[in-house]
């Protein structure tokens, strides 16, 4: 009895050990990239964006902004499905994922109701942000907040800055004695 009982306990160690090492392959299989862009892009796909860019003061697309330069983020989106409204947003992350600053159609009052594909633009009159890396988001939802196309982290950036201020923006400011 005691050779069927320590067999039993050597086949089980036996198929633990290849269900580990079987595991493990798995995930050593798997690639990293897709892992993380099924995190960073998910939804719906009734509404998609087809492309971002950020546009500097000069009319051109970049990734390298100067600190409080005027800005425009375009969010270049196709329709497959109609919905009734749309909100589209943005958000400036910061390379650790913490949101500097994040907003959308709704918050900022403009009604994006059926619309056709096409670009939509959100103008920023000035980007304070210090010199650094970031990382813009862009999203579509519906109403209900339900995402249609989210992207996080779809494009990193950076910001040049003559303002020595430490932290992550810079305000206007003027001293007095």
């Amino acid at each position: 009895n005691n050779s069927s009982v320590n067999e039993e306990e050597k086949n089980k160690d036996e198929s633990e050990n290849n269900n580990s090492s079987d595991s493990a392959n798995i995930v050593e299989e798997k690639p990293i990239n897709n892992e993380t862009e099924h995190n960073n892009h998910f939804g719906l796909k009734y509404v998609e964006i087809t492309k971002a860019k950020i546009i500097n003061a000069q009319g051109k697309e970049t990734c390298v902004l100067k600190n409080n330069e005027k800005t425009t983020i375009e969010i270049y989106y196709k329709v497959n499905k109609p919905i009734d409204e749309h909100v589209f947003g943005i958000g400036f992350y910061d390379l650790e994922g913490k949101c500097l600053m994040g907003t959308n159609t709704m918050i900022d009052r403009f009604n994006v109701k059926k619309v056709n594909s096409g670009c939509i633009k959100c103008h920023i009159e000035s980007l304070p942000l210090l010199e650094g890396r970031y990382w813009l988001n862009v999203a579509v939802v519906d109403s209900m907040g339900t995402p249609m196309d989210f992207y996080r982290n779809y494009m990193e950036f950076s910001v040049i800055s003559e303002d020595k201020c430490t932290g992550i923006f810079s305000v206007k400011r003027e001293w007095e004695v």
